[in-house]
């Protein structure tokens, strides 16, 4: 095993303190909303060795049997097919969905046959996997997950007092509820999006000057403030809006539209970078391909229970053949041995540990990670603190 240097990415809605906080320095002065941990191509995490920092991605291509094992690259080829990330939000991001497994392949062909450049803003499927994944809250986190029954929703709007929501009302009071609604509000031309917004905005700014708001309401204030004439404002009044209190986590899985609003969080996911966004964003929002992709039918929020198979240890695991994150809470004198599950990148959220393999032992404290190749076998934790693992599931 070798430490791991992640990447640090720098998106406008970034904290401009977590990340820095985490690793221990000073802050950048700039937004830092994501550290990733893995080797995706677009920007893969450094390997430190004794013959200095490899990008990861490199080096499992040099060595993949050793660094994989064989039953993930038989799964999966010769790459790591989960990425880790620390993501602290202090703004919004984009409404957002991302597509299957073969929507991802046959978008990636096709926008690779028409000469989409690689990195062209306007581009959809920049590689061929999909996107499911987890998010857990390390600290209070807010997120946007799935639409709502369309009751719910009329519920929320019933508090809005604004004749050009009719439509909007008639749409949600249909036979196909939200799927009607969002299909309504993505066609609408920009210039009656942005009224409406406004429109919506004032009515729910009374609201809150009144002291009889729902979160619904401010949210939208907030929304509108941030994104002036977005239709994602609107959007998000479809959706459920979730609190989580650490420990807590989500699943996203492919087609379902959600938005993380702000909150530090440990997250884990396919290895891909596929986004298709509707709304609250300056990016690139192609409107027919995220209502070709999306699930439009109403849902439960998607929590992902914990599995716990003892009781320093929490495994949140969607069933998808990716990935799986387990959280490891290991008291000094109390050391825990996970089972061998190939590949497996470890960072340490808080205190000071040591991982052993082997016969090695490498220290581990805040903010700290490593990179655990199969070959090394079954993983112990020591010391006292809190890690997460991501890894293949068996």
């Amino acid at each position: 095993m070798n430490p791991l240097e992640g990447t640090v990415q720098h998106y406008a809605w970034g904290s401009t303190t977590a990340v820095a906080r985490l690793l221990g320095r000073e802050p950048s002065g700039h937004p830092e909303a994501e550290l990733w941990l893995g080797a995706h191509p677009s920007a893969p995490s450094c390997l430190l060795t004794a013959d200095g920092a490899v990008p990861l991605d490199a080096a499992i291509a040099q060595d993949p049997k050793r660094m994989l094992g064989e039953r993930v690259r038989n799964l999966f080829g010769d790459r790591l097919p989960y990425l880790l990330k620390v993501l602290a939000a202090e703004q919004p991001l984009s409404i957002q969905a991302h597509p299957s497994a073969d929507q991802a392949a046959a978008g990636h062909a096709a926008e690779n046959a028409a000469g989409v450049p690689a990195d062209a803003p306007h581009r959809c499927y920049r590689d061929a996997h999909h996107k499911p994944e987890v998010i857990y809250a390390a600290e209070p986190f807010e997120a946007l997950a799935g639409l709502r029954p369309a009751d719910e929703v009329l519920q929320v709007l019933s508090g809005v007092d604004s004749t050009s929501l009719g439509p909007l009302r008639e749409a949600l009071a249909g036979s196909s509820g939200a799927r009607d609604a969002v299909r309504m509000l993505m066609s609408l031309p920009q210039q009656d999006v942005s009224r409406l917004v406004d429109d919506v905005a004032r009515a729910c700014r009374a609201r809150v000057s009144a002291g009889s708001h729902s979160w619904e309401h401010s949210n939208a204030v907030r929304l509108a403030e941030a994104y002036p004439g977005d239709r994602g404002v609107l959007l998000a009044l479809l959706m459920h809006h979730v609190s989580l209190k650490p420990g807590e986590a989500l699943f996203m899985r492919p087609g379902m539209l959600h938005c993380h609003l702000r909150g530090v969080g440990v997250e884990i996911m396919a290895a891909s970078d596929n986004v298709i966004r509707g709304g609250l964003t300056p990016k690139h929002v192609d409107v027919e391909e995220l209502l070709r992709i999306a699930e439009l039918e109403p849902c439960q929020v998607p929590f992902v229970p914990a599995q716990r198979p003892s009781s320093s240890v929490e495994v949140f695991a969607p069933g998808v053949p990716e990935f799986a994150l387990t959280r490891v809470q290991v008291q000094s004198g109390r050391p825990v041995t996970l089972p061998d599950n190939g590949p497996r990148i470890v960072l340490c959220l808080d205190g000071d540990t040591q991982l052993r393999v082997d016969g090695q032992t490498l220290p581990l404290g805040r903010g700290g990670s490593v990179f655990v190749p199969d070959s090394d076998g079954p993983l112990t934790v020591e010391g006292a603190g809190v890690v997460f693992v991501a890894s293949v599931p068996a």
